[in-house]
């Protein structure tokens, strides 16, 4: 049996954190990363096409995105589509999947309790439940035929308890005898893992939707039999999101560390959507000329510039100033100015890490 894994797609997807035009072009990247499971799915001759959870973002979902996304799966009727509506897509009265018809070949779970569906005489069960607007339940293992192949399509956290989303732990994977756990929710994939006998693994999305979602993306494919599980990981992603972080702490102007940062993102292409950030602890007139920078790193088919680094304060204001601040200063004074180099340091780095936070600022080490 080949199959494909996939889930978290969010078609539609708003993309709130860039620009319109950006939003856009990513949504249509989005579908387009899809178009090419399709592809994939059709020339690969894959039987089997697992959606686990957030095939939709369905505030924001289309008439017109649904009916390609059936037409498209229609044109691979050899192929069986599974999907399992998540906590973006959950199943109710004005989800697409009541609204829209899908093909003969697509089969959508629509309970809460774990049922199965059997793909003909091929002598495998694929077990999955949809997800409420309420659901918060646990996992709890079905009755399984051991003798079948067994696949379990499950939306949820791995391993926190206390999650509302339909946790599971990998314990309770290890007793499943299940012989592959499909999982969706976590945007980043993870590689194939096994608890006891039971191969499991998250696909991840198929395409990062902000910078918080770093790395070219795809799903998991492969052959599944009776004792065997042959499963990796395919990029359907056109474009990745990337972050550069760089520490111009003694810079006394941009440009003594412009040549650097050009460097560190020299390997970024068309394909990146980038975000270079600046850390560290700068003088006051410190200013990032992110113009020139812009004009010179072009080669990223979208750049943007996070100035965080933290002004070195007038140590004579910071003593006698009456805030937070102050106090937190006036606490580690001593020790700033200790003949011991080691424990002058400490304090440096204690000064610098404890007012970034005071004043809401990103702390990296």
């Amino acid at each position: 049996m080949k199959i494909l894994h996939t889930g978290d797609i969010h078609l539609d997807s708003p993309f709130t954190s860039i620009n319109p035009i950006e939003a856009e072009k990513r949504r249509t990247a989005l579908r387009s990363a899809f178009s090419s499971m399709i592809l994939y799915a059709k020339t690969e001759k894959i039987d089997l096409f697992l959606i686990c959870g957030d095939l939709f973002d369905d505030e924001c979902v289309t008439k017109d995105t649904c009916l390609t996304l059936c037409k498209e799966m229609a044109s691979v009727p050899e192929c069986s589509f599974i999907i399992t509506p998540g906590n973006h897509d959950p199943y109710r009265e004005n989800s697409p999947y009541n609204l829209v018809t899908f093909p003969e070949n697509v089969y959508i779970f629509k309970s809460q309790e774990i049922t199965k569906v059997e793909l003909g005489d091929s002598g495998v069960c694929i077990w999955g439940s949809a997800y409420f607007a309420d659901s918060k339940q646990g996992f709890k293992s079905p009755l399984i035929d051991k003798s079948k192949v067994n696949i379990l399509m499950h939306h949820g956290d791995l391993d926190v308890a206390s999650s509302p989303y339909c946790p599971i732990s990998t314990h309770q994977i290890e007793d499943s005898g299940f012989d592959y756990v499909a999982l969706g929710h976590i945007h980043k994939g993870t590689e194939i893992k096994k608890a006891g006998d039971t191969s499991y693994a998250y696909c991840g999305c198929i395409e990062g939707r902000d910078f918080g979602e770093c790395g070219y993306k795809g799903a998991i494919v492969g052959e599944i039999e009776k004792g065997n599980v042959n499963l990796h990981h395919v990029r359907f992603s056109s474009k990745r999101y990337e972050i550069v972080s760089h520490d111009v702490t003694g810079c006394s102007s941009f440009s003594d560390c412009m040549a650097d940062i050009i460097e560190k993102c020299s390997s970024f292409g068309e394909d990146t959507l980038l975000r270079v950030e600046l850390t560290g602890v700068v003088s006051e007139s410190f200013s990032p000329d992110t113009d020139s920078l812009r004009q010179i790193l072009s080669k990223p088919s979208y750049l943007e510039i996070k100035d965080r680094t933290l002004a070195l304060l007038n140590m004579k204001n910071l003593k006698e100033d009456k805030t937070l601040a102050g106090e937190f200063y006036r606490a580690l004074e001593e020790k700033l100015f200790s003949q011991d180099e080691e424990e002058k340091r400490i304090a440096s780095e204690a000064l610098k890490y404890g007012l970034r936070a005071i004043y809401g600022l990103e702390i990296k080490a």
